[in-house]
């Protein structure tokens, strides 16, 4: 029986054009919400930043056309040795 695998943080977005950069939480998290986020009707939004706010599990994502301030129940303890 194979086992089972589960991602311990989510995918940093890589450019052939950049060079890889340290691994950011806040960048990983702008990224993912873009790519899944009104089933991917906002893949092609171009990132440009994405910052957490005060309260627990909300992030502000900006593109360069939108500003959007979401909140992620799962990412709440981020950060914590918990998580």
């Amino acid at each position: 029986m194979g086992s089972q695998r589960c991602r311990v943080r989510l995918p940093r977005p890589l450019s052939r054009e950049l060079p890889l950069r340290p691994y950011s939480w806040e960048e990983a998290v702008g990224i993912s919400v873009l790519k899944e986020a009104d089933d991917g009707k906002l893949k092609d939004e171009i990132y440009v930043m994405s910052k957490a706010l005060k309260n627990p599990g909300k992030y502000v994502i900006m593109t360069e056309r939108l500003v959007l301030v979401v909140n992620c129940p799962s990412l709440v303890d981020l950060g914590k040795p918990e998580f």
